[in-house]
């Protein structure tokens, strides 16, 4: 997948994400508190990109990852922040299954620096992008 894909799926998401704080922000008291974004660039099984979320008592943690380099078989196989599995939401692909992009989330990710890790299946290689964004009050 090219570099410019990538981004534009990551600039997509990004998007996205934060559309739904704005609702919660005006009826809950929740806002954004971090975001975090990384790419492989090359073909790779796993991506892992550092994040910080803050000690809020609430705490909300939304992971897209886009991969692509012909994804008509390949899916992400986990999604873990802080050693913590992500609860996997859906996933869409292109009509001639070349890219895709996939939703995770975590209610109450552990506080503090940690690493988000995408790993694909074994064996399994290719391009990974990811945007996340954590929410708290």
């Amino acid at each position: 997948m090219h570099r410019s894909v990538v981004a534009a799926a990551l600039g997509v998401m990004l998007l996205v994400l934060a559309g739904p704080a704005r609702v919660w922000a005006d009826q809950f008291d929740v806002g954004l508190d971090a975001t975090a974004s990384g790419a492989t660039g090359v073909a790779a099984a796993s991506l892992t990109v550092p994040m910080t979320v803050a000690n809020n008592l609430n705490r909300f943690l939304i992971v897209g990852v886009a991969i692509g380099d012909n994804v008509a078989t390949t899916f992400v196989s986990s999604v873990t922040y802080g050693g913590v599995p992500l609860m996997f939401l859906g996933r869409q692909k292109d009509a001639a299954a070349t890219r895709q992009v996939e939703i995770w989330a975590l209610v109450a990710p552990p506080s503090g620096a940690n690493n988000i890790v995408v790993t694909l299946p074994t064996g399994t290689t290719a391009s990974i992008g990811v945007a996340a964004a954590s929410y708290g009050n």
